[in-house]
């Protein structure tokens, strides 16, 4: 966290000049909703390090009590600017490329999730996309 705060400083590592979020980051924050409002100061120089959602949620390394439910990593997704919505299905096809490529020209993620059941996973990803939905609702009436 410090070496972020020190690169925000600087506007160093494709990241824009943040004091205010250096600051936020400086502090060490200790919560999952404490970091997420620091996410929420970032700005970037370089597109090519702002990460997406499915890199930000880190969907296989589910272990904080917060990342296990899927309100609080739209809520990280949303603090970061990036858009998502999460289905089940198998390896995309070429009907599945079309979707997401017609979702990502309007700054959503299509994230195919898999097509294995898991009753905490389906509760997972519905908090997940209510909470996005609601968000992106918001935005567009």
């Amino acid at each position: 966290m410090r070496r972020l705060a020190g690169a925000l400083d600087q506007g160093a590592l494709g990241l824009a000049r943040r004091p205010d979020a250096a600051r936020c980051w400086r502090r060490v924050p200790a919560g999952f909703e404490a970091r997420v409002a620091c996410v929420k100061l970032m700005t970037y120089r370089d597109p090519a390090v702002h990460l997406s959602c499915a890199q930000l949620a880190a969907w296989d390394e589910l272990t904080l009590p917060a990342a296990r439910d899927g309100a609080a990593i739209a809520r990280l997704c949303l603090a970061n600017r990036t858009r998502a919505i999460l289905v089940p299905g198998l390896p995309p096809g070429p009907r599945e490329v079309e979707r997401q490529a017609a979702y990502a020209r309007r700054g959503i993620e299509w994230i195919v999730t898999g097509d294995v059941y898991s009753v905490a996973f389906e509760q997972f990803r519905d908090r997940f996309n209510d909470t996005m939905a609601a968000a992106l609702n918001v935005r567009r009436p």
